[in-house]
This record gives C-alpha cells, sequence and structure tokens, in this order.
C-alpha cells in the first residue's frame, strides 16, 4: 500500500471519528429540545390559559363599570331634578314670603292706626267678641315675628329665620 493513502485514510478514519461524535451531540441536543418543545407547549397553554382568564376579567370589569356609570348618571339625573325642584320652590317660597311681609306690615298698619274697638253689645264670650279678641291678639305674634325676622338680618343663624317664618305663618293662618 501506498504511505499516502494510508494517511489519506487515516485522516478520513479521524474525520470519521469526528462527524460520529458530533452526530451523537447533535442528537442529544435534539433530544433536549424535543423534551423542552413540550414544556414549552405546555407554557405556552397555561399562558394562553391565563390570557383568557384575564380578557374574562377584564370584560367582567368593563360591565360592572357600565353598570355602575348607568346607576351614578341616574343618581346625578335626579339629584339635579330635586336641585331643580328646590330652587323652584325656594323662588315660590321667597315670594310667598315676601307677600306675607307685606300682608303683615299692612295689618300692622292698620291694627298700629285704629284701635280695634268691640262692639256695642258684644260680649267678651260671644262670637263676635272672642273674633275682636283674636284681632286684638294678631299684632303680638307679627310684632315677635318682626323682631325675630331682624335678627337674621342683622347676622342672625338660619334657625332664628326659619322660626321667625314659622311664626309668621302661624300669624298668618290665625287671621284667616
Amino acid at each position: 500500500m501506498d504511505p499516502y493513502a494510508l494517511v489519506v485514510e487515516g485522516f478520513l478514519a479521524v474525520l470519521l471519528v469526528a462527524f460520529l461524535y458530533y452526530a451523537v451531540m447533535l442528537n442529544r441536543r435534539l433530544g433536549s429540545l424535543r423534551d423542552s418543545k413540550g414544556e414549552l407547549e405546555k407554557l405556552i397553554n397555561t399562558f394562553a390559559d391565563a390570557t383568557g382568564r384575564a380578557d374574562r376579567s377584564i370584560n367582567g370589569f368593563k360591565s360592572t363599570a357600565e353598570q355602575s356609570g348607568r346607576a351614578l348618571q341616574e343618581t346625578i339625573d335626579r339629584a339635579q331634578g330635586l336641585r331643580d325642584d328646590l330652587a323652584f320652590l325656594i323662588e315660590k317660597a321667597d315670594s310667598v314670603a315676601d307677600r306675607l311681609e307685606a300682608a303683615i306690615r299692612g295689618s300692622r298698619g292698620v291694627a298700629g292706626g285704629a284701635a280695634v274697638q268691640p262692639q256695642a253689645g258684644a260680649t267678651p264670650g260671644s262670637a263676635q267678641g272672642a273674633g275682636d279678641q283674636q284681632a286684638s291678639a294678631r299684632p303680638e305674634p307679627a310684632r315677635a315675628t318682626g323682631a325675630a325676622s331682624a335678627a337674621p338680618a342683622a347676622g342672625g343663624d338660619a334657625r332664628v329665620q326659619s322660626k321667625a317664618e314659622r311664626e309668621l305663618l302661624k300669624a298668618l293662618q290665625s287671621m284667616r
């Protein structure tokens, strides 16, 4: 045999052994990749499940937020309606209070200018005498109301004013 052929065959044998070694290493790595593929699939499935749960939770949050928003808007709408009603009632109450105040001032002027005298023949126990007693008693609550209503104008609190308004209403009802 030729010495060159022997060297070439020896070189080919070394290359073949090196190829076999790398083939075995590649086979091990491909095996670990196949094993990792199963784990990767499990990981992807777990991730998909978590994503689905998160999506359902987000949809639940959205629906809850929409329901709460609608309920809140309904409450706001009712509150605005009540606010408008209260504003209307306050305006009406102010105009009624102004008219009542004018009526009281007018009745004070009449009661203060002309003293109410019992009619001849009227007895204190008769219906006419009782009406006269009520008429003479009317200016006093009006004066008390006037004194009480002057206090809030001078810096009193709202309770005094509302009490004065109640007294004023009682006085006006007793005049009927």
